[in-house]
């Protein structure tokens, strides 16, 4: 008795793959705003409060951000990833266990 032929699985090509995942963001676009709103925030955190911050201790120049405002960013964006990684998660997991 031989060992039944199991068929080679056929690999997915790069664009195959690009395809999946345009019609998936395609059919969310509100996900896909939201990420994209994200980014666009990041970038500009990214290069000019970065900037701004590389010049506030400077004690010739004293055109960088006010210290309030930095410790406002950084505020800011510390609930921001405490709503995002802790907070939200467990309001997840409350929800789903009240609809199972």
């Amino acid at each position: 008795m031989s060992a039944p032929k199991i068929p080679k699985k056929q690999s997915l090509s790069f664009l195959d793959v690009l395809k999946f995942a345009a019609n998936y963001w395609f059919r969310q676009p509100k996900k896909w705003f939201f990420i994209l709103f994200v980014l666009l925030i990041a970038a500009f955190f990214e290069t000019y409060v970065t900037h701004l911050m590389s010049n506030t201790y400077d004690k010739e120049n004293n055109a960088g951000l006010p210290v309030w405002l930095s410790g406002v960013i950084l505020a800011v964006s510390l609930t921001f990833i405490l709503w995002y990684f802790v907070i939200y998660p467990i309001r997840l997991h409350q929800k789903n266990k009240l609809v199972n």
